[in-house]
């Protein structure tokens, strides 16, 4: 039978909701999205809208990333095909 205490995974830290909102505050520090969108206010929308939607978004990266190519990871192409599904692409920015 599976004891957590006495596995090789219990010293990692439990996805809990504080532990889930730091990594976010640390992915918003070191993300690319201010070099191309310069005014602050809209990187602040942003910001706030991936927060709000923050449960649901990450309920989608486990469920594509158990399945993609690269686990625990998503590749490039598996997060293309996520933005096409959500239609968040126009086609005619992407190869087909």
């Amino acid at each position: 039978m599976y004891d957590h205490e006495t596995s090789v995974f219990k010293n990692w830290k439990k996805d809990t909701p504080n532990v889930i909102y730091r990594c976010l505050l640390n992915d918003f520090h070191l993300w690319k999205v201010p070099r191309f969108i310069k005014d602050d206010g809209e990187v602040r929308l942003i910001e706030g809208t991936i927060k709000a939607n923050w449960d649901y978004l990450n309920q989608i990266f486990l469920s594509h990333s158990a399945f993609g190519h690269e686990y625990p990871c998503l590749a490039n192409s598996d997060l293309l095909n996520i933005c096409r599904m959500a239609k968040l692409i126009d086609k005619d920015l992407t190869p087909e």
